[in-house]
């Protein structure tokens, strides 16, 4: 199975041909083709308030400064930025197919539907996606090139995307209610006695017949 850098490397040929300066006469923009809907979505770009964001017009918002991007110029002179955002969108993508995460390993219309096929897919909307997978094969929208949901489910489908679609944060767990009363009365042990041995040493011959209520 390929990569998930893979994956953004096929995802970014198919969408710009590579080109991360890439703009389309629909206001799509860099080598993911992402639009002011997407770049929105993930705190990148504020539309103006009564503003359609849909029509992808750039002029009708301002870029967050959000990872320092300033403007759509910044924007299509970072790749590695790019590389960043379309993760992160298709995290929210993958999100919001959880209705349909379940057909992964299925085959659909001849189709076997994977997770990275339906990133993939999710390309041209995740709306599409979740149409064709919940009409069994039935309803097969295309894009505004005319391309099937169809081509990139299946282009897509050998890749791993396991970074998007089952992320594992490293993040070290809070100690729970109890845990947190134990450590809460160990430290104030702990200092009491450091006081007591200072003003009395003797007493430190006691401590170990000191007896400790259980916590359940």
């Amino acid at each position: 199975m390929k990569t998930y850098e893979e994956f953004l490397k096929a995802l970014c040929q198919r969408e710009a041909s590579g080109n991360y300066k890439a703009a389309n006469p629909l206001g799509y923009k860099g080598c993911y083709q992402m639009g002011v809907p997407a770049l929105a979505d993930i705190g990148y770009y504020k539309a103006n308030s009564g503003s359609n964001i849909y029509n992808n017009n750039w002029n009708q918002g301002h870029f967050t400064e959000k990872s320092g991007i300033k403007n759509i110029n910044e924007f299509l002179n970072n790749p590695k930025i790019q590389d960043n955002a379309i993760g992160e969108y298709k995290k929210r993508q993958w999100n919001y197919m959880k209705d349909v995460q379940k057909y992964a390993g299925k085959s659909i219309g001849g189709i076997d539907i994977t997770e990275s096929g339906m990133l993939g897919a999710a390309q041209m909307g995740h709306d599409k996606v979740i149409k064709y997978l919940k009409s069994d094969g039935k309803v097969i929208e295309k894009d505004g090139n005319g391309v099937p949901v169809t081509e990139y489910l299946e282009l897509f489908k050998d890749y791993d995307v396991s970074t998007i679609t089952h992320p594992n944060p490293q993040s070290t767990p809070k100690p729970n209610i109890h845990q947190q009363y134990m450590n809460k009365e160990v430290n104030q042990n702990s200092n009491f006695n450091v006081l007591n041995n200072l003003l009395n040493p003797a007493s430190k011959l006691k401590q170990n017949s000191i007896i400790h209520p259980q916590h359940q």
